[in-house]
């Protein structure tokens, strides 16, 4: 019996070490033999971006389409009435009336007169021409500014954004457009292609520098053994899976030169797309075409035309998931390895876009680094209390020794039992008690003889100003016994956390 995960390892990653060691420690092909795709975050599917859809169920695409774009669909009301889930109402007055329904880019039915741009027979072939109309948009406003597009002199003629455009056979995406697709999605505007690189360093920085953006999710380093598909196609003969390979040439764009990509594309008849992520079509392809009459477990038989092993020691795909804590690493390991803006996207916009992120990056580990302050409850006495309220006093001395980093601390009275309010302690001054008593006795909360009373046999101290007081107008009432004249409060404390909200 054969199972979906024999074709499919996922790995998780403890550290950016680990991952090199294992992409290094596969067979000697395996870099050869594999693309790579970088997800930034494990949510993530391996579906094209033509076929994403936004949290509200609007397919991604649709942020690239103006209200020009109207079709009628030559469905049936009932199709419709069961697809789009339209009012009883409007579906028999359609089955009456025998009317068409002009159909919005949401594939809503539609009020206006709207001149409808052509006809349909599905929710699919609205799909398609959702991507049709995005193409030749960009295909028109590129050539317009003067930007080569290599096309065919077909694909040409449809400059005007037509989209009554049929390929053939209804197959999409069709050949003649993978070049245009390839560079449109290059670019981001929502396609059925998906990009992966032949290195697959360059498929990392894809995966971790959202981190730019604080975007701390567990990010993907996928790994697709597509040599096992390349290599059983037979020309002359069509390919045995909807799986397709493109390479545009590097000399017509840098970007995929600086970034050694190709595409892939998942071929439909009739603009039956398959919206299943990438490894779950391959993959039940494959066990579907399994000879069961095979000796080998992984012998798979494609259609009769030719055959492939996967390696024992090998699977299809390999999913690398990388914790997010890790982003920061590994992105800046990677730019100290050359894969930065300014090499992956060559060009003057990419050397200004290295620099701005190399900053960000800087600042995003110093605030990483940077120590976590927390909050404290602090014992005062009475005459001390007095003090700081009557007296607006702004020095306090303590003579415990800690290495914590300071927040908010909270005023609590021994007398009153009681919490009176909180200040800030930016600082802690370390000194000897009269050196301490000599700079900040106008400041102090105690007179002389206490302070030195408080301070007797000790040879250091510190000095703490008191910085943004707040008094509560009431004070809030709580019974402690602090273990020494500061407590610092966890949120495991259930009694205390809610001091943490201040």
């Amino acid at each position: 019996m054969v199972n979906f995960e024999d074709f499919i390892e996922i790995i998780k990653i403890k550290s950016y070490e680990e991952l090199i060691e294992k992409l290094q420690g596969k067979s000697p092909n395996f870099r050869e033999n594999y693309i790579f795709r970088g997800l930034g975050s494990s949510k993530y599917e391996l579906i094209p971006s033509a076929l994403r859809k936004d949290e509200n169920g609007n397919y991604m695409i649709n942020n690239y389409i103006d209200s020009k774009f109207c079709v009628y669909e030559l469905t049936s009301a009932a199709d419709h009435f069961r697809r789009c889930k339209i009012p009883y109402e409007t579906y028999k007055k359609l089955n009456e009336e025998g009317k068409t329904i002009l159909l919005n880019k949401n594939s809503k039915e539609m009020k206006d007169n709207t001149p409808a741009q052509c006809w349909v027979k599905s929710e699919n072939e609205i799909q398609y021409k959702r991507e049709l109309y995005v193409l030749l948009k960009f295909l028109n406003w590129a050539d317009k500014s003067g930007l080569k597009i290599s096309t065919t002199p077909t694909i040409r003629r449809l400059i005007h954004e037509t989209i009554e455009f049929k390929p053939p056979k209804n197959k999409w995406p069709n050949l003649d457009f993978f070049e245009i697709i390839s560079l449109a999605q290059h670019y981001g505007l929502p396609t059925q292609a998906m990009d992966w690189s032949y290195d697959y360093k360059s498929s990392l920085y894809f995966a971790t520098n959202n981190i730019l953006h604080n975007n701390t999710d567990d990010c993907v380093l996928w790994a697709f053994n597509y040599k096992l598909f390349e290599n059983s196609y037979i020309p002359g003969h069509p390919h045995p899976y909807k799986l397709q390979f493109y390479r545009p040439e590097y000399n017509s764009n840098k970007n995929l030169m600086g970034q050694k990509g190709l595409f892939t594309f998942i071929i439909s008849e009739n603009y039956n797309f398959d919206r299943r992520p990438l490894d779950q079509i391959i993959i039940e392809d494959v066990i579907n075409n399994i000879d069961p009459k095979a000796k080998i477990k992984n012998y798979v038989k494609l259609y009769g035309l030719n055959d492939f092993i996967i390696p024992h020691n090998e699977k299809i795909f390999y999913k690398f998931i990388i914790p997010g804590d890790l982003k920061h690493y590994i992105l800046n390991e990677l730019y100290l390895e050359g894969y930065s803006e300014e090499n992956l996207f060559p060009g003057y916009s990419g050397v200004v876009q290295s620099i701005k992120n190399r900053v960000r990056l800087e600042e995003y580990v110093n605030e990483l680094n940077k120590p976590t302050k927390k909050n404290f409850i602090m014992l005062f006495y009475e005459k001390e209390i007095n003090n700081i309220l009557n007296k607006k006093k702004r020095m306090i001395f303590k003579k415990f020794f800690t290495e914590e980093h300071f927040g908010n601390c909270f005023i609590y009275s021994k007398n009153n039992r009681e919490i009176l309010g909180y200040f800030k302690i930016d600082e802690l001054i370390k000194n000897t008690p009269i050196n301490m008593w000599n700079t900040f006795k106008r400041n102090s909360i105690m007179s002389k003889e206490d302070f030195f009373e408080y301070f007797e046999d000790i040879f250091q101290g510190y000095a703490i100003p008191i910085k943004d007081l707040n008094i509560f107008k009431y004070p809030i009432k709580l019974n402690l016994n602090l273990e020494s004249e500061i407590q610092e409060i966890t949120p495991e404390d259930q009694s205390l956390n809610f001091l943490l909200n201040f």
